[in-house]
């Protein structure tokens, strides 16, 4: 059933709504008042699309439990949260794991916490060019951005730009598992398998912008 064209009975109708916004989370924007705000309605539709928080209730999107789901779902969604969820790094960090460049829609503190770009960086190399120095002289989080993206070593600090300059994926990824053995870090290859999934991701979020919308 296309929720849009229902009655007002039926878009209050819970059990309906909820097999509605399984099929089709952009159903949650003709669910009733009451439906919007029910968090199981609205758990449902973010995680199938992470958007669907646009339709959430004021209330939920202030609900971390929520806005984690949906920004889980898509990074992109955060900017449906309300503000003190933007500002709150556990959100932001599963945000811009999911999605990287969505950090560059938020605040400067954020953009110059470590493990935040770091994180953003597994999957959107160019960040470091809006981090602070300190950040782009990090052996770490450079050698993540510049594995992500070769075009980010433009950006890293004057030291780590001659010593890795000219090096391949092989050599760069090599220097990492180094640093994460020394470290006692895991394993490169999960850098690697999440870097293959970001992109799939931001893939996605293109694709909606260029007029994709929602799955069915």
């Amino acid at each position: 059933m296309a929720l849009q064209y229902a009655s007002p009975v039926i878009q209050d109708d819970r059990e309906v709504v909820i097999t509605a916004v399984s099929l089709n989370s952009q159903s949650l924007e003709y669910a009733s008042h009451d439906l919007k705000n029910d968090i199981q309605v609205v758990l449902t539709a973010v995680r199938k699309r992470g958007y669907a928080l646009e339709y959430a209730s004021p209330e939920l999107k202030a609900n971390k439990e929520v806005v984690l789901a949906a920004v889980n779902n898509n990074g992109n969604a955060l900017k449906y949260a309300s503000p003190q969820l933007k500002a709150d790094r556990e959100v932001v960090l599963a945000a811009v794991n999911n999605i990287g460049h969505i950090l560059l829609q938020l605040s400067e503190e954020l953009i110059n916490d470590r493990e935040i770009v770091l994180a953003a960086a597994s999957s959107f190399g160019e960040i470091i060019a809006y981090t602070s120095t300190e950040l782009q002289a990090d052996r770490e989080v450079v050698l993540t951005a510049v594995l992500t993206d070769d075009s980010a070593i433009q950006y890293a600090s004057a030291d780590l730009k001659d010593e890795l300059n000219g090096k391949s994926k092989e050599q760069i990824s090599s220097l990492l598992q180094l640093l994460y053995k020394e470290g006692g870090s895991s394993n490169v290859s999960n850098l690697l398998t999440h870097n293959i999934t970001s992109r799939n991701r931001g893939q996605d979020y293109f694709e909606d912008m260029l007029g994709g919308g929602f799955d069915f």
